[in-house]
């Protein structure tokens, strides 16, 4: 996926996604576009895992970033913490995989639990970028 994500970047790709995530984010300002940011992979890592999830929207969201004049290292942790929020399914990590069937668990245990775990995450992300970024 790293070819991909290097694709994205040099046809133009990433910068074009990046204007519609601006699109969608401007009226929230730049903490709006690490709240996308963070939505858009966490979404993506529960179908794929948080690696190529990074690869494939971190162009995106830094290339929003520099086209709105806020933060790139920023919106590249919102981005990040996205990857690592893999609750709501048991194929978004392998401990996950590997844990279903010797515990029992359903997928339906993953959602119920797991939506939980990410909204808690989206918060206290938005938390840390207004303290930590000044978003």
């Amino acid at each position: 996926m790293y070819a991909v994500s290097l694709a994205m970047v040099e046809t133009g790709l990433a910068a074009q996604l990046g204007d519609i995530l601006i699109h969608l984010a401007e009226p929230f300002g730049a903490l709006g576009l690490a709240a996308g940011a963070y939505v858009l992979t966490a979404l993506l890592t529960q179908v794929m895992g948080g690696q190529v999830s990074a690869l494939v929207t971190g162009p995106v969201a830094i290339s929003a970033a520099i086209g709105m004049g806020a933060s790139p290292q920023a919106i590249a942790v919102a981005t990040a913490i996205g990857c690592s929020a893999s609750f709501l399914t048991p194929f978004a990590h392998p401990v996950n995989i590997l844990m279903i069937a010797p515990a029992n668990y359903t997928f339906r245990d993953f959602f119920h639990i797991g939506w939980r775990l990410t909204l808690i995450s989206f918060a206290m992300l938005l938390v840390g970028m207004v303290l930590f970024w000044r978003l």
